[in-house]
């Protein structure tokens, strides 16, 4: 007669299912939120694209906006409105400032809200 008794070991059916349920909980949530911070870069390069543009300093508040737009336009991206955009101007340079929030539903009555906000800033010469 053994002195052990043999134990069954593994994984059961209901805690596959648990764990396989919160790895899906996760899947979606990246599929949701992921377009939202890829949008985000791209804003981010069309921030640093303006920040490049030359006489930046010399243009006026609607010409730089409708170059953001321009530029969103091309990139595709729906959440940025001209309400988001600030743009300052002073004796120092131009400081253009996008502040913004966008949203995903995830499941049902579950939704995501993401806050963003980037600025870039350039010096007069």
């Amino acid at each position: 007669m053994p002195l052990y008794r043999p134990h069954q070991q593994g994984m059961t059916f209901p805690g596959l299912v648990v764990r396989l349920g919160v790895i899906g909980f996760f899947c979606l949530l990246m599929l949701k939120i992921g377009p939202l911070y890829y949008e985000h870069f791209k804003v981010k390069s069309s921030l640093k694209g303006l920040a490049s543009e030359p006489d930046l300093q010399s243009k006026s508040r609607e010409e730089i906006l409708s170059m953001l737009t321009r530029r969103f336009d091309i990139n595709s991206i729906e959440h940025v409105t001209d309400r988001d955009i600030q743009v300052a101007q002073d004796s120092a340079g131009t400081q253009v400032k996008i502040a913004y929030q966008a949203s995903a539903k995830v499941l049902g009555n579950l939704s995501v809200l993401v806050t963003f906000d980037d600025a870039v800033e350039v010096r007069a010469p």
